[in-house]
C-alpha cells in the first residue's frame, strides 16, 4: 500500500507519525473516561466525539490485531478489542498532538467533525432499514464517520495551505474546481488522501472505497456497493440541509 500511494506530497501527509491532531476537549475526557473503569460502549462514545481520535484508537486496533482474529468495524470493536490495559497506556502516553484553539476556530473543525458524525449515523440507518443490507450498516456507518478524514489531514499537517485554500473548511460543499485546486496544493483530494490513510491502516476495502469516492455519484444501484452508496447518499443529504439552514 505504501508504494501505491504515488504523490510525494500525500506521501508525506499519510506516512511516518501520527498525522492527525485532536481536539483537546474530547482528548481530556476521553483520559477520564478511561481511567475510571467506564465501560466499552461509553469509553467508544466518547472516543466518537473526535473523528481523529477515534482513527487513531481503530488505527491501532487494526495493528494488534492478531491473525485471524475477529474483525474490527466500529470504535466499539476497536475499543474492546484493545481492553483496558491498553487504552489506559494510551490516554496516558498520549500518542496524538492536541489542536490550538486558534487552528480550530479558522477552520472550523468541531463542525466538520459534526458533519461526520451526521453523515454517519444516516449511512448506517439508510442501510439498517433494509433486511438484504441490514449486515453492512456498521461499514457504512464507519466509512461515514471517517468520510472527511482527508481534510483533518491536511488541517492537521498543512493548515496554513488549507486558510489559503478555503472553501470546504467552512462546512461547503466541494465544487470540481476545488478538488482540481486540492489536488494542486497536496497532490489529491481529501477523499483520496483519507481513503490512502484507511487503506494503509487496514480498514476493510468497502470502507475505504466508500471513503475515496464520497463526491462520485455512482452511475447506477448496480454499480456502487451498498456502502458506497449509502455514504455518498448521506453525504449529499447532509450537505443539502446544511446549505438550506445557512
Amino acid at each position: 500500500m505504501r508504494d501505491a500511494i504515488g504523490s510525494p506530497r500525500v506521501r508525506d501527509l499519510v506516512l511516518g507519525p501520527m498525522p492527525l491532531r485532536v481536539m483537546p476537549g474530547p482528548c481530556v475526557r476521553f483520559a477520564r473516561t478511561v481511567q475510571s473503569n467506564a465501560s466499552a460502549e461509553e469509553t467508544a462514545l466518547v472516543a466518537s466525539q473526535d473523528v481523529a481520535l477515534a482513527a487513531a484508537i481503530l488505527q491501532l486496533a487494526y495493528a494488534l490485531r492478531p491473525k485471524g482474529g475477529p474483525d474490527i468495524q466500529t470504535v466499539l470493536d476497536a475499543i474492546r478489542s484493545l481492553g483496558p490495559g491498553i487504552l489506559k497506556s494510551l490516554a496516558e502516553g498520549g500518542g496524538w498532538e492536541p489542536l490550538d484553539e486558534a487552528t480550530m476556530n479558522d477552520l472550523h473543525i468541531p463542525a466538520v467533525h459534526e458533519h461526520s458524525r451526521v453523515v454517519s449515523e444516516r449511512a448506517a440507518w439508510a442501510l439498517a432499514a433494509s433486511a438484504s443490507t441490514r449486515p453492512l450498516a456498521m461499514q457504512a456507518g464507519t466509512a461515514g464517520f471517517f468520510h472527511d478524514l482527508g481534510k483533518l489531514v491536511v488541517m492537521s499537517k498543512a493548515a496554513d495551505s488549507c486558510r489559503r485554500l478555503g472553501g470546504w473548511s467552512d462546512g461547503g460543499i466541494p465544487s470540481a474546481d476545488l478538488l482540481d485546486r486540492e489536488r494542486e496544493a497536496f497532490g489529491a483530494t481529501h477523499a483520496e488522501i483519507g481513503a490512502d490513510l484507511l487503506a494503509l491502516w487496514g480498514f476493510p476495502a468497502t470502507v475505504v472505497e466508500a471513503v475515496r469516492l464520497h463526491h462520485q455519484e455512482p452511475a447506477s444501484h448496480e454499480e456502487a456497493s451498498p456502502v458506497r452508496r449509502a455514504v455518498y447518499d448521506a453525504n449529499r443529504e447532509t450537505n443539502r440541509r446544511q446549505s438550506c439552514e445557512d
